[in-house]
């Protein structure tokens, strides 16, 4: 349906609480929030930053995602504080049980990112191959659908072994067929390292791979 067509609906139908559950993300439908159909509006779990719109009335949110009296001025929404987490989380059936810390056994420690390429800059990669020439010995696993591509896994390489960090230390994988089979590369990693300045979302950063090669 079009924007005016379900914010009609919406309308007609005396919704009194509307929530967004998708944010700034892909197919979302911020423009009918924009409508006000509903006389409250509250944006929730999709999404870690503001829809920006004051249509908007409330965000749910939690101590750990929004510490109280820290983060209320970058939101156009009211922050809605619950009392533990935000979200609930069951596991999968398949999910392969916590392992040990794997440096207990290794006698290293493994570094680790799963996040989208798109957040991945040619000045991550050159502050993650500080740390690895800090620890010697230390280990770095990523894994991203672009890793599917030969080209980007020899782009990312190749900077890795400009900064003199040995390829053998280096473990790139693309998709994996299940959900078991992703979980359980996180048993290979003792240290996550999150991506800067975008966490969750893609969104344009300073500098691209491309340009740290060129």
């Amino acid at each position: 349906m079009s924007d005016e067509r379900i914010s009609e609906l919406i309308r007609a139908d005396s919704i009194d609480i509307l929530v967004d559950l998708a944010g700034h993300t892909a197919k979302n439908r911020l423009p009918v929030f924009a409508r006000k159909p509903a006389p409250v509006q509250v944006t929730w779990i999709g999404y870690p930053s503001t829809t920006g719109l004051k249509a908007v009335d409330y965000k749910i949110v939690d101590h750990y995602t929004d510490p109280p009296g820290m983060s209320q001025q970058y939101y156009t929404e009211h922050l809605m504080h619950l009392p533990d987490s935000f979200l609930c989380y069951l596991p999968d059936e398949d999910a392969p049980a916590v392992n040990n810390l794997p440096a207990l056994k290794n006698g290293h420690i493994t570094f680790g990112s799963f996040n989208n390429l798109a957040k991945v800059s040619g000045e991550l990669l050159l502050l993650w191959s500080q740390i690895l020439q800090d620890l010697p010995g230390s280990r770095l696993i990523m894994k991203a659908k672009g890793l599917s591509s030969e080209s980007v896994r020899k782009t990312i390489s190749d900077l890795f072994r400009q900064q003199g960090i040995d390829a053998g230390r280096i473990e790139l994988f693309a998709w994996t067929p299940s959900v078991s089979e992703h979980l359980a590369l996180y048993n290979k990693i003792d240290i996550a390292l999150d991506t800067f300045p975008t966490t969750a979302q893609p969104r344009p950063v300073r500098h691209s791979v491309w340009e740290s090669l060129s």
